[in-house]
């Protein structure tokens, strides 16, 4: 889960800096949050005037002389050089028996027989 290609021990170097990472392998599971702290703590330095994070629902996007002008649903207009469109992880409209479970995070009646 490294950030990075050509550094596959990245990411599980940054965890064993952390008090959650301690005795963590390369097979351990972690949570989203851990993941998520991983990923903020690569772009702190770009946390200036080269990189805003905007959170708000994108109404529409429009090409621009400068880059691109993203219109939120506050009102707002948010300009900048380059949008990255990150839709989150597609749900299909009618995921497969025994995928229904991890689509819409409800577990069938049979999971764990004997509970």
């Amino acid at each position: 889960m490294s950030a990075f290609p050509d550094d596959p021990d990245h990411f599980l170097r940054w965890l064993r800096t952390r008090d959650e990472g301690c005795g963590a392998t390369d097979q351990c599971f972690v949570s989203r949050a851990t993941y998520g702290r991983y990923l903020e703590s690569l772009v702190v330095p770009w946390r200036d005037d080269r990189l805003r994070c905007v959170s708000g629902e994108v109404l529409r996007v429009e090409e621009t002389r400068g880059g691109i002008s993203a219109h939120l649903d506050d009102g707002t207009a948010v300009l900048a050089d380059t949008a990255i469109l990150a839709t989150g992880h597609a749900v299909p409209a009618e995921p497969r028996d025994g995928l229904r479970g991890a689509w819409d995070f409800t577990l069938p009646e049979d999971w764990m027989p004997g509970w």
